[in-house]
């Protein structure tokens, strides 16, 4: 009975465990779009990217139980001339577009500028799913090829310390798909974290970012490895494989960036983790290109320059010494971000959870959760105990009356 009762225990607790912790799954048996909404812009962010992000199965799909966010030509569905503005062409995707900023939503050729030449996806779960605090892990493939940018990060749900940097950002993964590394430009062998912070623009991140090695320097070895994030109110972490690749004390970033008292500190009113005590959502994409500074010049063959204005022409005139390192047409999609899963583990925070088109589903902390799981718990175990007390008592009655037959069985030969 007693180690019955222990192994009751021990199937609740375990049973507890995994309710308790695991908020959120993806295994990509199929592209859940309830989950993932797609962005749909042409802006390139503050880093004045080369891509247009769509809805597409040519750039976001799954297949054998792995999501691909792939890059492709815009000209295989926009047409060569229209992308060159031969004649002039403007690209309105205003019915679609997530995103206007940086023109985002319309687009014109011509005159020397090109429309977007690549064509490729990002996937969020900001009208979906956030939390504050936990632990991510995401088994994934890093693209091979040259100019390729893929990233696996956070933002938060709401920016309520103001606009970017003020209210954070959470590089888990960032890489490059150029074979070549160097110190200053890490190529595909290398996984980066970074976060993204300051009390006005520009982001302070070079404060507080790292880099491990994913594979033998020089090397892409297009294998799968796990990235993890361990979220806390003292430390943000990021590792691959186990390797930590930055681990960051998150208290008081205004003393972390020297900022002058006469500065206005936005988190003043925030926790001493501020920016980084508001619920995330969870992004992924592969950008490509871009003037911001994350492709120096020079390095490489980069074939355009930052500050050229006409850059994103430079870069696609150059198509014939990039394009063929992506292998486009490989069954493997070895030029695509791939994704076997996404998990997000937590023991005491707070998420939101609501897939489009489904009721909707809040925990404000995963504690009540715990409780509500441990008296399902203590219910069980009750069951279980009143079941065996109940088969016990009912065996010794059981085994009283065969003692009394036996009894009256010996009387009745003596008295014969």
């Amino acid at each position: 009975m007693f180690s019955l009762f222990l192994f009751s225990l021990f199937i609740c607790f375990a049973f507890k465990i995994v309710i308790g912790n695991l908020i959120f799954e993806d295994n990509f048996d199929f592209f859940n779009q309830k989950v993932w909404t797609h962005v749909v812009t042409m802006g390139g962010g503050g880093n004045w990217e080369f891509q247009v992000y769509v809805n597409n199965r040519s750039n976001s799909f799954v297949e054998d139980g792995k999501l691909f966010l792939k890059p492709t030509l815009t000209s295989d569905w926009l047409g060569e001339e229209r992308v060159r503005g031969n004649p002039p062409y403007s690209l309105d995707i205003w019915d679609s577009c997530t995103n206007p900023q940086w023109y985002g939503c319309f687009r014109t050729s011509g005159d020397g500028r090109v429309i977007n030449p690549v064509t490729s996806a990002r996937i969020r779960t900001r009208e979906t799913f956030s939390f504050k605090y936990g632990r991510v892990e995401v088994r994934a493939r890093v693209p091979i090829g040259k100019w390729l940018w893929p990233a696996i990060w956070m933002l938060p749900e709401n920016q309520e310390y103001g606009g970017w940097p003020l209210s954070g950002e959470i590089d888990i993964l960032e890489s490059r798909g150029n074979t070549l590394s160097v110190p200053e430009q890490p190529g595909c062998d290398t996984a980066t974290s970074a976060l993204h912070w300051g009390a006005y623009f520009p982001s302070l991140y070079e404060l507080t970012s790292g880099a491990h090695p994913i594979s033998s320097p020089g090397v892409c070895d297009g294998e799968y490895h796990i990235y993890e994030l361990q979220w806390t109110e003292s430390k943000i972490t990021t590792t691959v494989d186990g390797n930590v690749i930055m681990s960051i004390d998150t208290k008081d970033f205004f003393e972390k960036g020297g900022y002058s008292p006469n500065t206005n500190n936005p988190w003043i009113n925030g926790n001493s983790n501020a920016p980084f005590d508001k619920e995330f959502y969870l992004i992924m994409n592969l950008a490509i290109g871009g003037t911001g500074g994350y492709w120096e010049d020079g390095i490489d063959g980069k074939p355009w320059a930052n500050e050229d204005e006409f850059a994103m022409t430079a870069f696609y005139n150059a198509k014939d010494t990039w394009l063929p390192s992506w292998n486009i047409d490989d069954p493997s999609h070895p030029s695509a971000l791939s994704v076997d899963y996404v998990r997000v583990y937590c023991d005491s925070c707070e998420y939101s959870y609501e897939p489009l088109g489904a009721s909707k589903t809040k925990v404000g902390s995963t504690t009540g959760l715990v409780i509500i799981v441990t008296v399902v718990a203590a219910v069980f175990i009750l069951g279980i105990l009143s079941a065996a007390l109940f088969l016990h008592l009912r065996r010794k009655n059981v085994d009283g009356s065969r003692n009394r037959l036996v009894e009256e069985s010996r009387e009745f030969d003596t008295y014969n």
